[in-house]
């Protein structure tokens, strides 16, 4: 401060500068602390998905090319193979309502984790479409042994599905698309901004993925599945998981999947479409466009259901599946 036009210091430094530096400290920490919140407050460090941590997965690992992938078979050995792929976010939990109904009826039921999800590896590798459909056909090589499956992919999974069939189609026996991206997909915002370069690593890291969680934009009536978010949270904890779903978010071809959907028409695969009637994310508007372009028999719309149809309404989605596959 001045007295009679001089600065008065003190260690040295004058009394003014001092005060403006413990400003603009607090400024600082107070900012760090504002936007570091909801991540301490709501997200734990990530954990290392190692042997101890995998003691907790049941089911079955698969060395592949790319990583350890985490599988469950469930059903009778000398069943009919039917393969459940899941989406983006969720991992193979999100068919634990369709499991015990298609292996009650008879079938072999497989399904898997996506390398970034639930208990498989999170492979340094770009995270787009032809990692993930080399890791279909090398754990089909491992499980099917050559034998034809019944295909049921969600969301992405139908693109990953789709594009299996494409590469594939003597594999497959017939393809049921649950939701299906490829056409029309309008993500959700926090989706959308966390496509872009930076902003998207900064998000996931200050907000982290609960801003994807499924009850924000993928169920009709989120309070019935109160346990669905939790199970969600609990499958993004191992370090690698967030890159995952980023890159997933930025290298899939989430509207881009027309003209290969198309090619699906000339292999004569039967094939199934199933569409919740209030899909906010793959609107119902897209049905019948796809039907019209893989050229699939049936196209059933699941009444008080969003974008997980065979979870909220799984009695149905079970029965269309099973009459389906029974088809000659």
């Amino acid at each position: 401060m001045r007295r009679g036009g001089m600065v008065v210091l003190v260690g040295g430094k004058p009394v003014r500068s001092i005060r403006w530096r413990r400003a603009v400290l607090a400024s600082a920490a107070t900012l760090a602390l504002l936007l570091g919140a909801p991540w301490l407050l709501s997200h734990p460090e990530p954990l290392r998905l190692d042997a101890t941590a995998r003691t907790a997965a049941p089911g079955r690992f698969a060395e592949l090319s790319a990583g350890r992938t985490h599988y469950q078979l469930h059903g009778p050995r000398r069943g009919r193979l039917v393969v459940l792929v899941h989406g983006a976010i969720l991992p193979g939990l999100v068919w634990r309502h369709n499991i015990p109904e298609l292996a009650d009826a008879g079938y072999r039921v497989l399904s898997f984790d996506l390398y970034g999800r639930g208990y498989s590896d999170r492979p340094a590798r770009r995270h787009g479409l032809d990692l993930y459909v080399g890791q279909l056909e090398e754990l089909l090589n491992e499980v099917a042994k050559g034998e034809p499956v019944d295909l049921v992919g969600h969301s992405i999974g139908a693109i990953i599905a789709a594009e299996y069939t494409r590469r594939y189609p003597g594999a497959v026996r017939r393809l049921v698309l649950v939701s299906p991206a490829g056409l029309e997909t309008d993500l959700p915002l926090s989706a959308r901004i966390a496509r872009t370069p930076w902003v998207g690593e900064y998000l996931l890291e200050v907000a982290g993925t609960r801003l994807l969680r499924p009850s924000r934009n993928m169920l009709f009536a989120p309070d019935r599945h109160p346990d669905l978010d939790a199970a969600y949270l609990d499958s993004i904890r191992f370090r690698g998981s967030r890159d995952a779903v980023l890159q997933g978010l930025r290298r899939l071809p989430w509207d881009r999947y027309g003209d290969r959907y198309r090619e699906l028409r000339r292999l004569g695969i039967p094939i199934l479409l199933v569409w919740g009637r209030h899909d906010r994310i793959v609107p119902i508007a897209a049905g019948d466009r796809l039907r019209r372009l893989t050229g699939a028999r049936d196209l059933l719309v699941v009444e008080q259901a969003a974008h997980l149809p065979h979870y909220e309404q799984p009695a149905l989605v079970n029965r269309a599946l099973l009459d389906f596959f029974a088809q000659r």
